[in-house]
């Protein structure tokens, strides 16, 4: 009879409006959740990256178990095979690519769901019925190891990395492989118009194909100097952008409306938005996406006292855009080369 009781608690929260549910009984959805034993996340990059929230979840929660699946950008293709086939793994996913997420509320198979703090997140980062959104939020700026500057000056601005001080030290992801570099690097040439790419392709920079890699690169001091680092990533010195936006970056989940593990993706999910959780996000290098959790990475402020440019989900979701772009930094930088990080987590499938 309990058994039945959480199942319908948990199914009562399913039936519920999109909304702020500061009531929802969290106590109940894990009961129910332990029935299902574990929550599947799909998400984009190497699986370490999600190591605090399998942590953080698990030691709150600890019946439950976190299986990531990491990867690129196949992963929303195996998700949309897995749809097609009626055989659903995930049970949420948490990719760069906001237009998968767009795509997928338009085709109803996302669900609506608005654990508590959900009507403290920006409208930017959001969608209105709670199909997708924001858990916290990630920022590009400028980096660099000063141990391999060899007396330069660091950059500030965009055309500083342009000096012969920065020859064959510039690291970056590749824009056409990457979709917040992609928004990066559109930023940089909507204030220097196009004819930067051939002088900053003179500088001889070199491409990888992570933002883990990028961080490893400066690190190392092989490539000191970065105007693309994620700054949770970050193990160098920064700078904040003195010409162009910082751009800023939701790491965003939604969950799918027959997820084989709904309860446990719920309670997931609600932890990762709650305060307690939010107020850990600064010392992983995260800035808290609820606006009512304060706080930034060692040596930042809020983003309200940065220049920002916050328009990533609209960004992406302009496919045909997108794809333009692509090709036009594919056309001065060639074809992605490399390996992609691929280290499994200390816990995995």
């Amino acid at each position: 009879m309990r058994a039945i009781h959480y199942l319908l608690v948990a199914a009562s929260v399913a039936a519920a409006p999109a909304r702020a549910a500061d009531s929802l009984d969290l106590a109940a959805l894990y009961q129910a959740a332990t029935l299902e034993g574990e929550v599947s996340l799909y998400g984009q990059g190497p699986p370490r990256v999600y190591a605090d929230w399998v942590s953080e979840f698990e030691a709150r929660y600890p019946k439950l178990h976190v299986r990531v699946t990491g990867g690129r950008y196949e992963l929303a293709g195996k998700i949309d095979a897995q749809l097609a086939a009626g055989k659903l793994e995930a049970d949420l996913a948490a990719v760069q690519t906001a237009s998968d997420y767009v795509r997928w509320r338009g085709d109803g198979v996302l669900m609506p769901f608005s654990p508590p703090g959900f009507d403290r997140i920006p409208a930017d980062f959001k969608d209105a019925e709670g199909r997708y959104f924001g858990l916290s939020i990630n920022v590009v700026g400028f980096a660099y190891n000063p141990a391999g500057l060899a007396g330069a000056a660091p950059p500030k601005t965009i055309p500083d990395f342009l000096g012969p001080a920065f020859f064959e030290k510039i690291v970056s992801t590749y824009p056409h492989d990457d979709d917040i570099t992609l928004y990066l690097y559109t930023t940089i040439v909507a204030r220097y118009g196009w004819s930067f790419m051939p002088k900053f392709m003179a500088q001889q920079p070199k491409f990888v194909r992570s933002h883990v890699l990028v961080a490893q690169e400066t690190a190392t001091g092989d490539h000191p100097v970065t105007f693309d680092q994620l700054i949770a990533f970050n193990k160098v010195t920064t700078v904040t952008p003195q010409d162009i936006p910082m751009i800023v970056i939701p790491q965003s989940t939604g969950i799918f409306a027959k997820a084989p593990h709904p309860n446990a993706a719920r309670l997931f999910v609600a932890y990762l938005l709650s305060k307690d959780y939010q107020q850990r996000l600064p010392a992983q290098g995260l800035w808290p996406v609820r606006g009512d959790v304060h706080g930034a990475p060692a040596g930042y402020k809020p983003l309200s006292a940065y220049r920002t440019a916050m328009g990533y989900i609209a960004f992406v979701s302009n496919t045909e855009r997108a794809k333009s772009l692509r090709a036009r930094f594919e056309s001065y930088i060639g074809p992605p080369q490399g390996d992609y990080p691929t280290p499994a987590p200390a816990k995995q499938q």
